[in-house]
C-alpha cells in the first residue's frame, strides 16, 4: 500500500519510513500538507500518517482534518503530535481519525499503529471480515475487574471488564450504556494500586458486553498494559512462546492450536468445551 507520511522532522519521518518499508508498504514522505495535496491531488494514497503541526506553510494538519477534500475524506488516517493532549485526541477522533499518538513513540508502539492502519485500509479496499478497524490481533485474557466509564459529557457509569488486550477491552456494564464518542476508562489492574486511565471508543456490542478500542495510548500506558496482559495470561497458563506470538510484532503467526474467542482475540481451549 502507498502510505503518505506528512512530517517535517526528518528524524521522525525516517523512523516511520523505515517501519513502513519493514511492513512491506510504499512510504511517501512529504514535509507539509501543501506538498501532500500537490503530490497526490485527486488520487489520494491508501492511508495517511499526519503530523498536526500548527505551523505548516498555509495549511496545518488540523486544518486539513477540518477541511479535507471530498476524495480524501474516507482515507484511513492516524494523527501524531509532538505535544499530544487529551483535548487534541478528542478533537482528532471527532474529526474522524483512527488514532492519535505522540510522534516520538517507541518503535514497538509505532508498529502497532501501522498495523492498525493497515488493517483498516485493507478492509476499506475490500478485504474480508467484519467492519474494518474494529479488531487487532492480540492476546485477550479474561480479567473480571471493575471499570469506571466516563463519557464526553462527564456522565459516569460502572461495569465489569470481560477481557483485556493491548488494544482494547470488553466491558459488561451494570446498566444501560449510551456512548457514541470517546470515553475515558479507569480501572485498577490486579496487584497494582494506581488506576490505569485510557481513552477509548466504542466499536461494537454483543450479548457478552461492549467492545472498546483504546486510542491515544502514551508510551507509559502502552508498556503498563503490556505488563498487565502478559501477567494475567501467564497466570492463566499461557507459555512464553504463545505470549510472544500473540503480543509480539505484527506478522508473527499465532499458534494454530489456539481458538479465536468471541471478543476478537485468542484464548486457550477450555477442556471439554466444543470449539
Amino acid at each position: 500500500m502507498r502510505i503518505l507520511v506528512v512530517e517535517d522532522e526528518e528524524e521522525i519521518a525516517s523512523v516511520f519510513r523505515d517501519l513502513l518499508i519493514e511492513a512491506g508498504h510504499e512510504p511517501v514522505v512529504v514535509p507539509s500538507v501543501d506538498a501532500a495535496l500537490e503530490r497526490f491531488g485527486a488520487a489520494p494514497p491508501d492511508a495517511i500518517l499526519l503530523n498536526l503541526y500548527y505551523y505548516f506553510p498555509s495549511v496545518s494538519g488540523l486544518d486539513f482534518l477540518r477541511q479535507r477534500p471530498a476524495q480524501w475524506a474516507e482515507v484511513p488516517l492516524i494523527a501524531v503530535s509532538a505535544f499530544p493532549t487529551e483535548g487534541q485526541a478528542r478533537e482528532c477522533l471527532r474529526l474522524g481519525v483512527l488514532d492519535f499518538a505522540d510522534k516520538r513513540v517507541s518503535r514497538d508502539l509505532a508498529r502497532g499503529l501501522i498495523a492498525y492502519l493497515e488493517v483498516y485500509a485493507t478492509g476499506r479496499r475490500g478485504g474480508e471480515g467484519e467492519r474494518p478497524g474494529e479488531r487487532r490481533r492480540s492476546l485477550r485474557p479474561p480479567l473480571p475487574i471493575p471499570v469506571r466509564i466516563a463519557g464526553a459529557d462527564g456522565a459516569e457509569s460502572v461495569g465489569e471488564c470481560v477481557d483485556l488486550s493491548l488494544f482494547g477491552m470488553k466491558i459488561r456494564p451494570q446498566g444501560p450504556l449510551a456512548l457514541d464518542s470517546v470515553a475515558k476508562l479507569s480501572f485498577i489492574p490486579p496487584d497494582e494500586t494506581a488506576p490505569l486511565e485510557v481513552l477509548a471508543v466504542p466499536v461494537r456490542e454483543d450479548s457478552d458486553g461492549h467492545g472498546f478500542r483504546f486510542v491515544s495510548l502514551s508510551e507509559a500506558t502502552f508498556r503498563r498494559l503490556d505488563g498487565v496482559v502478559r501477567r494475567e495470561a501467564t497466570r492463566q497458563g499461557w507459555v512464553q512462546g504463545e505470549l510472544d506470538a500473540l503480543v509480539g510484532p505484527p506478522g508473527v503467526a499465532a499458534p494454530k492450536r489456539l481458538a479465536k474467542d468471541p471478543a476478537g482475540g485468542r484464548a486457550p481451549r477450555a477442556p471439554g468445551r466444543a470449539q
